[in-house]
């Protein structure tokens, strides 16, 4: 079986399992088995695979279709730039999540504080553009913060933000008040199905979307220096639910869209 013919089979039995980047999830999938980027595997289609590769492959399109994303099978997810280590004990980092981080380093900030790091590549990113950025950030779970700290170490920055852990801002009642307070928090109402193998509690925040938002808005002014700006990912039918909420909390707030003119990005400055 050569290269093609191999990407053809592979995306085909995603497709039929209702996967719409079937063709792009073959390809990335081959492409690390073979140890190659894509340009070259594309170049290569007419080259025989071997019966390891081949069996290999099949293994990861059968979890692919089993719900595990492309990143949990691969072991890395680019994200403004970088490669990051993901394992499912966190979330895939998602495109569209870029918007904070273009938010927050046009504000400059020189202290900031991250609510639900994850992987840490907010945190990481935002660190690797801006030099003197310190950042505490934390997440509730012990083995996501073990990504987190591995992403930091690897792009050198793991001196610059202190990885805590515990919940919301429990942890963090002796860091002075931060320039800016970022987090992209569960959003999703437990009444819908997320076809993934993701951490739950990373994706689902009670009824309406919003049992983290709420206290994160409710608790993030008193954590920002007067004239700090909270940055908080939505979903995009969120935006006037939580207009009311930052209004009763913040002096200007705003709602930044996505690249596809979605909700996207509560903005609230104190």
């Amino acid at each position: 079986m050569t290269i093609d013919q191999a990407l053809q089979r592979s995306a085909s039995e995603l497709r039929n399992h209702g996967i719409d980047s079937a063709r792009l999830d073959a390809e990335l999938l081959l492409a690390r088995r073979l140890g190659v980027d894509r340009a070259t595997l594309l170049a290569r289609g007419r080259d025989s695979l071997s019966d390891d590769v081949r069996t290999a492959l099949d293994a990861d399109i059968a979890r692919r279709v089993a719900g595990d994303p492309v990143a949990y099978i691969t072991g890395t997810r680019e994200f403004y730039g970088h490669s990051f280590r993901v394992t499912p004990d966190v979330l895939v980092p998602r495109p569209e999540t870029e918007l904070l981080v273009d938010r927050a380093l046009a504000l400059q900030p020189r202290r900031m504080l991250e609510i639900g790091t994850g992987s840490g590549c907010i945190a990481v990113a935002c660190a690797l553009a801006l030099p003197e950025l310190e950042i505490v950030a934390i997440d509730v779970d012990d083995d996501a913060l073990a990504v987190a700290r591995a992403n930091a170490k690897h792009h050198g920055v793991d001196d610059r933000i202190e990885f805590r852990l515990g919940d919301l801002f429990e942890p963090v009642a002796d860091v002075p008040p931060v320039d800016v307070l970022a987090c992209n928090p569960p959003y999703v109402e437990t009444s819908f199905d997320v076809q993934t193998t993701e951490p739950r509690h990373a994706i689902y925040a009670g009824a309406d979307g919003l049992d983290v938002i709420r206290p994160v808005v409710a608790g993030g002014c008193a954590r920002l220096r007067v004239g700090g700006t909270l940055l908080c990912e939505i979903g995009d039918t969120q935006a006037d639910a939580v207009i009311d909420l930052a209004g009763a909390h913040f002096a200007v707030v705003a709602i930044l869209r996505d690249l596809a003119d979605r909700p996207r990005v509560l903005e609230a400055k104190r």
